[in-house]
């Protein structure tokens, strides 16, 4: 158990430090990422579904719906400015 954690904190560590060798402006999108996909995998997984191609589908749909749902939200302040 003790094993398991300190690989996960190795494993968090070495992710932060190539994450700041990225170009600052590019972070935020992809902790986003990271976080959409796991936020999906552990509400798959409350519902008995452990399958990766879900879970990947999954991530991809709610990263479409948000993206669409910002365009849209960008075009109503456009249209009323």
């Amino acid at each position: 158990m003790l094993a398991e954690i300190a690989e996960k904190v190795e494993q968090r560590e070495k992710f932060e430090e190539s994450l700041s060798r990225i170009p600052l402006k590019w972070r935020g999108a992809i902790v986003d990422v990271f976080e959409t996909f796991e936020i999906v995998k552990q509400g798959l997984l409350l519902i008995d579904i452990d399958d990766p191609f879900v879970l990947t589908e999954a991530v991809r749909m709610t990263i479409e719906r948000h993206d669409n749902s910002s365009e849209g939200d960008e075009r109503l302040v456009d249209e009323m400015g």
